[in-house]
Parts: structure tokens; sequence; C-alpha cells
């Protein structure tokens, strides 16, 4: 009787891993053909110069609805998020050497590479181009695609610097972003490129609570606003606050505890950003969604940063003609899906 439970044990054990693998598939299926269907695909474009990702994770053990929950979800999209920041590591080393191939090696080895070269890269341009979530019982599966290119970087490098001017519109394109994120699950941190070029970060608060209570919806308000604010200083600093991170964990006895890539980037994910918000920053709008099928809801705030009104010390005179983009930059054309040449 002890070995069949044993064998039952496992069994199970294994069922649900797979079911847990399963569902990141379909994550990931989804966003492949997400891409698919505005003429984007995985991998590396030579003709652009862009890197395409898709990476994915899984947490478990947080009941949907709960004050807990929005904060798994976050550690979820981390997770992805920093195995995409490792798969575009890899192709920007592995390219220059001629190969574009994901590179597997072994574990230990893996993670040391990778927590080295975090410590030392410049992640500026990596965007956010697809991203699908869904809260399956107490499971968050997330699966993300992300980019980067030299081009990219250097509009993010020219946007934070007041060198671009946003488009006027630039509000209306984010809300649009992420209504088009389905599923049960919202991004933290959202990078986003507008419609004149400008490069965008903002952070997005999420609570549950229930729709026929004025009281919950109240205390709801206050602690989706309260991430959101968290959030956007992850999405302005916290790049910076992992390299810093990695440094400290490249010493060998840091890192001996950390034995595979998916507790390495639990590790850099759990960060925090206590550099104050810049000049500029705001509630950008809120809305209200549907949690499941019951009466369960939640209040959604995003904050984000106006850019200010000066570009190279020029005033704003009321042209909705942003500035002239750095020789070579790609603008993306929210209407194509792609990134194209300055006309």
């Amino acid at each position: 009787m002890t070995v069949r439970r044993f064998i039952l044990a496992g069994l199970c054990l294994c069922g649900g891993a797979c079911c847990a693998a399963f569902s990141r598939l379909d994550a990931e299926d989804a966003v492949r053909r997400a891409l698919a269907a505005n003429g984007m695909h995985q991998g590396y474009d030579a003709e652009t110069g862009v890197y395409m990702v898709i990476a994915s994770a899984a947490k478990s053990g947080v009941a949907p609805g709960t004050a807990t929950c929005c904060a798994q979800q976050a550690a979820c999209f981390r997770s992805a998020e920093l195995n995409a920041f490792h798969q575009i590591l890899n192709m920007r080393g592995q390219s220059m050497a001629g190969r574009t191939a994901v590179q597997r090696d072994a574990a230990a080895k893996s993670v040391r590479s990778f927590v080295e070269t975090l410590s030392q890269a410049d992640l500026d341009g990596c965007l956010l181009v697809e991203f699908q979530g869904w809260q399956d019982g107490d499971t968050c599966v997330v699966a993300v695609a992300m980019s980067w290119s030299e081009d990219l970087e250097r509009r993010a490098r020219a946007s934070a610097a007041g060198r671009l001017r946003p488009a006027d519109a630039w509000i209306d394109e984010l809300k649009g972003c992420l209504d088009e994120c389905d599923g049960d699950v919202l991004p933290p941190t959202l990078s986003f490129v507008d419609s004149a070029g400008f490069f965008h970060r903002a952070g997005v608060g999420r609570a549950p609570f229930d729709g026929a209570s004025a009281l919950q919806r109240n205390a709801a308000v206050k602690e989706a606003d309260l991430w959101a604010r968290k959030n956007l200083q992850l999405a302005l600093y916290g790049r910076a606050a992992m390299r810093k991170k990695a440094e400290l964990m490249k010493a060998h006895d840091r890192l001996e505890g950390e034995r595979s890539l998916s507790s390495a980037y639990e590790a850099l994910g759990d960060v925090s950003a206590d550099t104050p918000l810049p000049a500029g920053s705001r509630p950008l709008f809120d809305k209200v969604v549907q949690v499941g099928d019951g009466q369960m809801k939640s209040f959604v705030v995003v904050y984000g940063v106006d850019p200010p009104k000066t570009v190279r010390g020029i005033s704003d005179s009321g042209s909705q003609t942003a500035e002239r983009a750095p020789d070579g930059v790609l603008i993306w054309n929210p209407n194509t899906g792609k990134f194209e040449k300055q006309q």
C-alpha cells in the first residue's frame, strides 16, 4: 500500500507539472499567433536589427480574488520578463559571434553567465510587444513577447533625455494598447512606443473588490493607486536595481544558492525601486474589470509620466510635429504593427 501511495503521489505531481507546462505552452502559442497576425515573428530580423523573443512563467498557490493574488501575478510577469531579457542577452552575444540560436548551457554555468551579463548590460530599449496572462484557479500563467534593437535603445534614451516629443494622443494610444491585453492578468509594468516614436514607461496597479460593496471598492481604489505608483517606480528604475542586485550576486557564495534559472529570476525579480518619481508623474486613467463569473471585480489604475513640453530647450509652440528622429531610428507604426523608416 505504501508503494502504491508513493506512485499515486508521484503521478499526481507529474500531472500537475504537465498541466502547468501545457498552460505555458498555450500562452506562448497565443502570443506567437498575435505576433504573426501583425507580421512579426520570433527571432532576429537582420533587415531591421530587431530581436524578438517569447518567454513564459507560471506560479501557483494563491487563490483568485485575494489580496495577494495581484502580487503573485506581478511576480509571475517579472519572471517571464527576466526570461525574455536572458534570451535577448544571449541572442545579442551570439549574433556578434555569427550565431542566432539560443544556447542551452548547463544550469549552473547558465545562471552564472546570466547574472554576470545582466550586471554589466544596459537593457534600455526592451519593448513589451505582446502579452497574454490567465489566472486558472490558484495558478497564474503569463507569456510575453519582448523586442530589442539598437534603434529602440537610441529612441528610449532620446525620449528619457527629452530630445523627442510624444504624440498628442499618446494616453489614448496607451489605453488601446492595454485594452488589447486579453485574459485575466495585466502586466504590472508597460513599455510602449506611441505613433510619434516616443518611448513611454507606465505602472499598472490592480486590486480586487466585491462588486456589491462600496467600502471594498474604496479600499481597492487606494490599493490599486499604491500599486500603480510602486510599479511605475519599477518601470523607471527597476532594471537599474536588478543590475545592482546582479552585481552583488556575482559573489560565489551568493550564486551557490541559485541552482536554477527560475530561482535566479525570482531572486532578481524581487527587487524594489525606492527612487522618488520624477516630476510629471500622475495617474493617467483607471477602469473596472470583471474577475471571473461572480461579483468580484478589480479596480485598475495606470500611472505614467507627462513628458516635458520642451524639446532640446525649444518651448512647445502648439505644433503637433515631433522633432525629427535621430538618423537610423525606425518609427513604430501602430496601424501596421511594424517598425518603419521615417519618411
